[in-house]
């Protein structure tokens, strides 16, 4: 039965189907509990309009599957989904208990292949991740990819006649995967073991004693690159909580932009853990059965020990009129006596202890005989046994008070691609041609790489490979993403502006410098540097440094709200929330060639709340102009921030 289930929307469009994060955690314990569905749609365009209409399914020869990639390297390729309902697109897929045991984040991928020809004909759903929490059992899981024909690859790829059908490039690919492959699987390439040597840290050379030494510890950042173009930056905002910088590539756009921000917080609560198991341990005597679930001794010492962990303990017994009495013990002290009479049959539940210490201890139930009260010729020593799947109705169910992990998103500060770094709405200076936006906006395409390009992402120093996703994460003190891009109207033959964009991260904040090279004269009609779009969900207000504030307004969507002062220059982005109020979304720009025009909060939708800093309004730009703008986005926590920054 499924109680934990996730819905989810996916067009199908040349602009891409990546959903990003879906918000949902499961957990290792939800065995066969949990599913996602996705109801199918596909772009239309007509007469100027776009709509989204039902995928239909029916008669179009085409199976749902899903991929899944999780954070300990285990793949699952071709999941098959359940088609719910054709007429209306809806597809499912429950999530088995097998791969609910791999914890971490678990990226998925799905597709519709064709049912003639899987292998050439299909297309792209969706792509969505989310993440798997541990129940304490996981350490007995290993990686698994669930390809079967990976033993008979290698083989056939190792022959020589094989190897002559490879490219140079493919190669080098399959050396080095054959190369892990081999590492990950030494035991069964072992030789005969040799004669024992002997390592000492003084026979190191220095180069070595300095290979063996850890990180300074101050390296409490880190980054996972998660596809290509596609990373995240973990920045540590004290001991229990990370903020997430999500930056990515829009799908043909050459910027890479913030996608989200959202905080990461470790959460230990203590609770009380309920455990239900039958008795398997007889260390005297002997049990008979009468039923499945029903197991007695007529023997007198008759002993079974069960060795528990917690601060209560109960044992549940089938009572009768031939039901005699058992003596409990807790770690080798008696502590009660319990009675298996009844005057009709029933199944009764007896409290032995409630208040121990939450610690191991062990049972012991010893048949004694008949109850003194209750005398019967054969008296029987009853005691219940389930065979449940669900382990209702055992023998023993015994609370444990356990402190309980886990990782919760408290703050989500940001609706997912919204443009923040900078928005130019730029023609000619003759203002012949129509107003583009620079980077891309609603799918028009104004930034290409240009003859002066750069993209490189930078820790520590050390050059991170954007083109492949990280098995692990690449820990560092200070980040850096350079971009060096041109942007030009889709009518311009040549690039009408360069620009520089140089993210750091560090110290819990995101700093910004933007560097504006105009190449031919141009007018802005509309700029803006450092906005801020607020996902509705967690914000409440946006609060100045020249203390004005403005409100969310989800009821009269489409208007803005002026900041008249213009000197503003650190805006504060709070929350009312119960979680939420802890933290603070702030925006401080340190320099400007432009001055503000104007600054509105935009009650744009339902779910979205931007912050608007203008800083080109009607503004012309002589070619060999250079702008140049500098901040930082910052991500903190403040306890009762929504009272801090209350004005």
């Amino acid at each position: 039965m499924i109680y934990k289930n996730r819905d989810i929307e996916a067009v199908i469009n040349e602009r891409g189907v990546n959903l990003g994060n879906i918000d949902v955690v499961f957990y290792t314990k939800d065995i066969n509990t949990t599913s996602f569905r996705l109801f199918l749609k596909q772009k239309i365009e007509y007469a100027n309009e776009t709509f989204y209409d039902i995928f239909d399914l029916r008669n179009k020869g085409l199976t749902p599957y899903i991929d899944l990639m999780m954070e300990d390297g285990s793949i699952f390729t071709r999941e098959p989904m359940e088609i719910v309902e054709a007429d209306a697109g809806l597809i499912q897929y429950n999530i088995p208990s097998d791969i609910l045991l791999h914890i971490g984040k678990v990226e998925a991928s799905v597709y519709l292949l064709s049912d003639a020809n899987k292998e050439d004909e299909g297309v792209e759903v969706a792509q969505f991740y989310f993440y798997i929490d541990d129940n304490g059992l996981t350490s007995r899981v290993r990686r698994v990819v669930n390809t079967p024909i990976v033993d008979e690859a290698v083989a056939r790829v190792l022959s020589q006649d094989a190897q002559k059908l490879l490219d140079t490039r493919y190669k080098a690919n399959l050396e080095n995967n054959l190369r892990s492959y081999l590492l990950e699987n030494a035991d069964r390439f072992k030789g005969p073991k040799g004669d024992e040597g002997t390592i000492k840290f003084e026979n190191l050379t220095e180069d070595e004693k300095e290979n063996l030494k850890g990180d300074s510890g101050d390296k409490v950042n880190y980054i996972k690159v998660n596809n290509t173009n596609d990373f995240t930056a973990f920045l540590k905002i004290s001991d229990d909580d990370i903020a997430a910088c999500h930056y990515m590539k829009d799908s043909s756009d050459e910027f890479i932009k913030g996608y989200e921000n959202y905080i990461l917080s470790k959460v230990t609560k203590t609770s009380e853990k309920l455990t239900n198991e039958n008795y398997n341990n007889v260390i005297s005597g002997s049990m008979d059965v009468t039923t499945t679930n029903n197991h007695y001794t007529t023997k007198v010492g008759t002993t079974i020990s069960y060795d528990f962990k917690g601060t209560y303990i109960e044992v549940n017994t089938f009572t009768n009129t031939s039901g005699g009495m058992w003596k409990a013990s807790i770690d080798d002290v008696e502590v009660t006596k319990i009675s298996t009479y009844n005057s009709s049959s029933s199944v009764k539940t007896h409290v032995i202890a409630s208040n121990l210490s939450n610690d191991n201890h062990n049972l012991k139930l010893e048949f004694i005989g008949a109850d003194p009260e209750h005398p019967v010729t054969t008296p029987r020593g009853w005691i219940r046994y389930s065979t449940d799947a669900n382990n209702v109705g055992t023998s023993f169910t015994s609370r444990e008070t356990a402190k309980v992990t886990s990782i919760e998103k408290p703050a989500n500060f940001t609706l997912n691609f919204s443009n923040k770094e900078y928005a130019l709405n730029v023609r000619d200076a003759e203002k012949t041609k129509s107003p583009e936006w620079f980077p891309a906006h609603n799918g028009v395409d104004t930034t290409y790489k240009g003859e002066n390009f750069v993209r490189t992402l930078i820790a520590d120093g050390n050059v991170i490979d954007l083109t492949k996703r990280t098995s692990t994460d690449i820990y560092f003190k200070k980040a850096q993403l350079i971009q060096k891009v041109e942007n030009k109207l889709t009518s311009d033959s040549s690039s009408r502006a360069e620009i520089t964009f140089i993210v750091t991260f560090e110290n819990g904040r995101a700093y910004q410098d933007i560097k504006i090279k105009w190449l031919q004269d141009s007018e802005i009609t509309s700029g803006y540097i450092f906005q801020m779009p607020f996902l509705t969900e967690w914000f409440d207000r946006v609060v100045t440094d020249k203390f004005e504030v403005a409100v969310k307004d989800t009821v009269n969507i489409g208007v803005s709200a002026l900041l008249e002062n213009l000197d503003a220059r650190e805006f504060i982005g709070v929350s009312e929330k119960t979680d939420g109020k802890n933290y603070v979304y702030r925006s401080v720009i340190t320099d400007m060639t432009e001055g503000f025009k104007e600054i509105k909060l935009a009650r744009r939708s339902y779910s979205l709340q931007k912050l608007y800093p203008t800083v080109y309004k009607y503004t012309t730009k002589k070619a060999g102009t250079i702008d140049h703008f500098s901040g930082y986005y910052e991500f903190s926590k403040i306890p009762d921030a929504n009272l801090v920054y209350k004005i």
